[in-house]
């Protein structure tokens, strides 16, 4: 029986060596799969990553942007309360001035042009003298508004007037030429 082992040993050698030689390609080509697989997950986690934070850098912004927009509407919303108040306030002080103001505009002319009523005004209350001053800057705050309005006037016509003989100037030298 030695003969016939004899004759299969090499044979079972080769079929074992090459069996061993499927099974390291097989496992190499395995190692490759697992290689690129883990290379793709790599790739992928590191997009994620990426994306991750992009979106905590946006959701930042976000953050700033709504504690911004949230003091400034606390600010509005307070300034709105003392703007309310202070508006109170003065229509309280307007009703509070209203009837002496009655009784200076009943006669407003002959204030300023009495010689009686131009030598008490020292007598007057402070709030009197107030509202003499306020009628007082109300005039010349009238007289240069038309003077504003004349002085006005004359820069637009004298404008009319510089655009007209420029262009007569420019008629002229296109003559000479």
């Amino acid at each position: 029986m030695e003969g016939p082992e004899a004759d299969f040993t090499p044979f079972g050698v080769i079929w074992e060596s090459e069996s061993d030689s499927d099974w390291e390609e097989e496992e190499d080509d395995q190692e490759t799969d697992l290689s690129q697989e883990m290379a793709e997950t790599k790739e992928k986690m590191a997009e994620i990553e990426q994306a991750s934070q992009a979106l905590l850098a946006e959701l930042s912004t976000m953050e700033m942007e709504y504690a911004i927009e949230k003091a400034c509407r606390e600010q509005a919303e307070a300034f709105a309360i003392q703007v309310s108040r202070d508006n109170k306030k003065l229509q309280r002080i307007s009703l509070a001035l209203l009837p002496s103001l009655a009784l200076q505009q009943e006669d407003p002319v002959g204030l300023s042009d009495d010689e009686e009523g131009a030598a008490p005004d020292s007598a007057l209350d402070p709030m009197g003298r107030c509202l003499q001053q306020v009628k007082d800057l109300q005039l010349k705050v009238s007289g240069l508004l038309e003077e504003k309005k004349e002085l006005t006037t004359q820069v637009k016509e004298l404008l009319a007037l510089v655009g007209k003989l420029q262009h007569q100037l420019e008629e002229e030298c296109a003559e000479k030429q």
